[in-house]
């Protein structure tokens, strides 16, 4: 479930990086601006408050999409032989 959307993200920070040039800043971070600064909470969370009132989504708190995500996901595949 988190594999492709990760594999996306890897791809989307190279086009990033290449259109970034010498701007460009090395980080460890996963998700990360165009210029690969960690992203402020802050604008995360105005970003949430957007996308959900474009798709006109009930509006929840960032920090319940978690356990909405963990209520509703299949349950985990068991393991061939048990």
């Amino acid at each position: 479930m988190c594999v492709p959307p990760l594999r996306w993200q890897r791809m989307r920070e190279a086009e990033q990086r290449r259109t970034a040039g010498d701007n460009w800043e090395a980080s460890d971070y996963v998700f990360t601006t165009r210029t690969s600064r960690p992203v402020e909470p802050r604008n995360l969370f105005r970003s949430f408050d957007r996308i959900t009132k474009e798709e006109s989504l009930p509006k929840i708190r960032l920090h319940d999409t978690g356990t909405a995500a963990r209520r509703y996901s299949p349950p985990p595949a068991s393991p061939r032989g048990t």
